[in-house]
This record gives C-alpha cells, structure tokens and sequence, in this order.
C-alpha cells in the first residue's frame, strides 16, 4: 500500500477526532482514488461533507505546520536565527492565518537573506525522505488486498500511531485555533480573533499532539480543574478521580496558568499553612525534560533565602502530578496595580527596582538567573513588601545548564533582553538587569518600552532601536532615575551596572532624595562616560565582580569617532554594524 502524505495525514486526524475507526478507513483507503480518502469516506456516507471538509483542511494545514517546524529546526541548528526570534515569527504567521509559511516571515523580516532561506529549503527537501521513511516502510508491508481485516487494522494502527507522532508538537486547541485562523483569513475576517474564540471553545491546555490526541476531550478532570470550578478533588464529575488529588494538600482556588502548569491555592493538611501549589501539566509529566525543567526551577529556588523572593517549601510527586509548594503571598502583582494606577509615582518605582535588584544579587551568588523578570512576575503585599516570583525560567549557570536546548529561549518579549533575543546561552544577572530596567520604563510611564502588532517587532526594537525617551511620557521623572534607567536598558550587557548590587545602591539613594523633597543628585556611577575616567568593564562571570559601571564605548568598527551627523543618525550606523558583524559570525553546516 503506498497511501499519499495527505490520506495518511486525513487518517491520524479522523481517527483523533474520533470520525471513524480502523475498519472505515482500512475501506476508505481501499476505495480511495485520485480523489483521496476524505472524499472516499464521504462517498461511503462515514463523514458528513462538513467532517470531510474539515479533514481536507487539517491536513494540508498539518503539512504546511509539519513543513515549517523542519524549516525551523534547520535555520536552529545553523545558528541563522535565535529561538527567541524562531518563535515570534511563527506567532505572526498564526496572526496572519498562515497567509505566509515560516520562511517568508524570516526573510520579509531581515532575519534570513535570501541565500541562507534557499540553503534552508534545500536541507529541508534532503532531510523530507529520511524524517518519512518510517511511515513508508510501514505503509509497504501493509497489503488491503491479502491482509486480513484483523491483521491490515493492526498495521494501520501502527502506522497512524508514527505518523500522529511526527505532529506531537501540534497541541489539539493550537491546531484548533489554527485552523479558525486560515478560515477566518480566508473570509476577510480578523485571523487572531478567530483563534482566540476557539482557544476559547477549546480550553487552554494543550493536549499531547494533533494526532492521537486529538481525541482527547477538553475539560478533562486536573487539580486546576478541581480548584477553579470549587468541586473537592476525587469527587464531582466523573472526569475527576482521586489520583487527581494532591496528597497533603486540599485544593482552595486556581491562581493562575503558566505554560508548564497551573498555580493553585491550597492548605497543608498537616499544618493547615495556606501554600501557592504551582503543579506540572500531566501532558509535560510525562517529557522527561519537562520533568526536569521543573524539578530544577525547584531546587533552584530551594537553594535561596532571600525578603524579597517567594519562599520554597516542598516539592514532590502525587500520583501522575509533580508538584511544588511556595510561600503564599497575599497581595497584587505590579502588572495589576498598572492596570489599576496606569502608573506608579517614582519613588514607589524606584523601591520596587531596588528590592528587586537586591532578591537578583542573591539569585547570581547561587549562579541562578531569572530570565523572565517582568511586572507580572512582581508582587507588592498587603504588608508593602515586595517579592520576586515565577522562577519558572531561572536556569542555574553551571548544573543544570545544559537542560536549556541551544538556541530556544523564552521570556516575555516586552521585556526580553537583547541577548535573550539572539538566543545567547551565556547569560548573567545583566541579562536580568536589562528585563528589570524594561520593567521600570512601564512603571514609571505606564506603557512597554517597545511596542509593536507582534512579538517579532517588539524584538527587533529591543535589538535594534534605542532606548525610548522617558521623560516624553513622564516629564517628571528626575534625571538621575533617567541615567538609571538607560544604564540599565542599554544594548551591550558591558554598558550596563556590571552588579545588580550597585543598581539597587543607586536606586535607593535616588528614593531617599525624592523622601525628602531633594532633587537628586546624579550618582558619579550614572554620569556621562565624558565626565569621568574610562574604567575598565569586567563581565559579570562571577558574583564576585567589583565593577558597578562599564567603560566607555568605543567607536564602532568600520567608523571613525568623529563621523558626522546626529547622535540617532550614529546609533543607526553602528546598529547595521553590529548587525553586520553578527551575521559575518554565524556558523552555517548546510
């Protein structure tokens, strides 16, 4: 039997769809021509033209999905593009209703040359045959004609099974909302909100794959589950059991969701302490790098001690459910007091930087960075204490460096460093300082400091553009804390406070100035680079730096120090060069 891509591709999706069974596709496929075989099933009246319809839709989009993620994994692997700047195109392709493949993207961007996007589709048309030929090995020794009925459902529930594997990186509410997407640009309508409607429709969590789990139900029984709807865990619907349970602990409330698991409240049974349960998606439990990933996002915070960061208390597994419980903190994150306020005044501002600044100086003496400081991930309690949260991204430098796959970087864009951005692996607290200087831009003005229609233009500015003037959108805001925040924001981790120490020194001199009605005075660390000696700019490799400040920077490569034209017009200049350089840099094994 030699089955095309797409009958084979319409087979794993009726079958996960739950359209029909092994014996209507064994005749389907018998009695399937040039047509193909979801019109060979709708002729033999197992689908409805709307079911046969939908079929035809998800395989092609499946082919075009599966077509992409090769596409990417080739430009990962040769370092022609970051994972930062891989994923924020994808993401416009979704909100485009895939008008665009992945490739397009990456050039119309700049991101790829039209010489590097070639030598990409040509890899890809080499590796096509090799990534297939498991499925077309078992397509040949199926035989419709010889088989028995018993026997050829057999082979064919093997062979749907590999090829519902190859789109396993397709979760059942991601290909839903793709799908509402490509047909909502195909009537005029907004893509991005047609597959918001149907994550919707479709709940949020992501099943296994496209393929075999799409015939997971939505709204399966979870501790979220349990927690958000008030039902007690083990009993109530009968999608709930008591393996759902988390032993120890009764579930009060769902806080909220992540991508690697929802956060709950819950109570201690033993000690009747109210904890934060953050709890690993059961789909993730059972990736043993999901696992891991987990597991050291708590040992990581088990190993620190610190006023301003979210204490760890215990952290296990129940039943199929790995979890971990936190200090529960009564209060409200900046992003919400923003939403509430628009904005903060500078001095609450400024209290923010400083304690944060101190919980990250704490988390780089354990050689911990967070990767994901941002307002959400910031709390203000009910006692006026700040705390840092969600060390779900914190990676520790030299243990368990290597979980982070090369080249896939996550953050949230709006605040995502330069580094992050190009997908440096290397990154220390400065990559953090960067995050939290974005994050004092929106307390202070109330808006991001990049905004964009996607998350591919946000990192290009972060790139690429220069630091927005603060002082447009809050005239009031001293020059001091202006200093600050563009030390903080600049583009080169070696122009930036070198120690989140002297960031945290710097802010609270500032906010003690404004305490008492003083306007403050510059700190000779902020001071312009021509008013005081160039210092040396040692990298932050240790939490041992001494070096509060980095050295002035030099002229960029390719330019004399005394080209003429505005400061913008220079900055633009050496932008392209770095650009440049970068490109000159990348390795390519095509």
């Amino acid at each position: 039997m030699q089955p095309s891509s797409n009958d084979l591709l319409v087979a794993a999706l009726a079958l996960g769809y739950r359209y029909c069974g092994l014996g209507d596709l064994r005749r389907g496929l018998r009695a399937a021509k040039a047509e193909g075989l979801a019109a060979a099933l709708e002729s033999a009246g197992v689908l409805s033209p709307r079911r046969a319809e939908k079929l035809r839709r998800g395989a092609d989009l499946a082919a075009r999905l599966r077509a992409d993620a090769i596409y990417g994994v080739i430009a990962l692997r040769n370092r022609l593009v970051s994972g930062a700047l891989l994923n924020a195109c994808m993401e416009e392709c979704r909100s485009r209703g895939y008008e665009r493949t992945l490739g397009e993207v990456l050039c119309a961007r700049g991101v790829l040359s039209p010489e590097q996007h070639e030598a990409i589709l040509r890899r890809r048309e080499e590796l096509t045959p090799q990534l297939e030929s498991k499925e077309r090995t078992l397509a040949r020794a199926i035989d419709l004609e010889r088989d028995g009925d018993e026997l050829a459902e057999l082979k064919l529930a093997v062979l749907f099974g590999e090829v519902a594997a190859k789109l396993s990186f397709l979760g059942k509410t991601d290909f839903e909302a793709a799908l509402a997407a490509c047909e909502a640009r195909e009537r005029g309508e907004d893509p991005s909100a047609a597959a918001r409607r149907a994550r919707e429709t479709f709940g949020s969590s992501p099943a296994a794959g496209a393929g075999a789990a799409v015939s997971t139900a939505p709204g399966t029984g979870s501790p979220a589950a349990s927690a958000s709807s008030g039902t007690t865990p083990g009993s109530g619907s009968p999608d709930d059991d008591r393996d759902h349970a988390i032993k120890g602990y009764e579930l009060l409330d769902k806080l909220g969701a992540g991508a690697m698991g929802a956060v709950l409240k819950a109570r201690k049974l033993d000690s009747g302490e109210i904890v934060a349960l953050k709890i690993l998606k059961p789909q993730l439990a059972a990736d043993r790098e999901y696992v891991l990933r987990f597991q050291r996002e708590a040992k990581a915070v088990g190993r620190l001690s610190h006023p301003s960061i979210v204490r760890a208390l215990q952290v296990g597994r129940s039943g199929d459910y790995y979890f971990f419980a936190m200090e529960f903190v009564e209060g409200k994150t900046v992003a919400e007091i923003l939403k509430e306020r628009g904005r903060l005044d500078e001095r609450t501002a400024l209290r923010v930087v400083a304690r944060v600044a101190s919980a990250l100086h704490h988390a780089w003496q354990h050689r911990i960075v967070h990767r994901d400081v941002k307002p959400d991930n910031i709390m203000l309690t009910t006692q006026g204490e700040v705390k840092l949260t969600d060390l779900g991204l914190a990676r520790a430098v030299r243990r368990e460096a290597t979980l982070t796959i090369t080249g896939v970087v996550m953050g949230s864009p709006a605040y995502l460093s330069p580094e992050q951005a190009k997908g440096t692996q290397d990154l220390d607290v400065r990559s953090d300082l960067y995050s939290l200087g974005a994050t004092l831009f929106h307390m202070l003005t109330g808006k991001v400091p990049y905004d964009g229609e996607s998350p591919l233009q946000v990192m290009l500015q972060h790139l690429n553009a220069p630091v927005p003037e603060v002082r447009r959108f809050a005239p009031e805001v001293s020059e001091a804390t202006r200093l600050l925040l563009l030390r903080m924001m600049a583009k080169r981790p070696a122009e930036r406070p070198q120690k989140a120490s002297a960031v945290e020194a710097i802010a609270r001199k500032i906010e003690e100035a404004l305490a008492r009605g003083e306007t403050p005075a510059v700190p000779a660390a902020l001071a312009p680079a021509g008013a005081r000696p160039p210092a040396s700019a040692p990298t932050a490799q240790a939490p041992t730096a001494d070096a509060a400040t980095p050295a002035p920077r030099p002229p960029a490569r390719g330019h004399r120090a005394s080209d003429e034209g505005s400061p913008k017009e220079r900055k633009h200049r050496e932008a392209g060069e770095r650009l440049r350089r970068m490109a000159r840099k990348r390795r390519r094994r095509f």
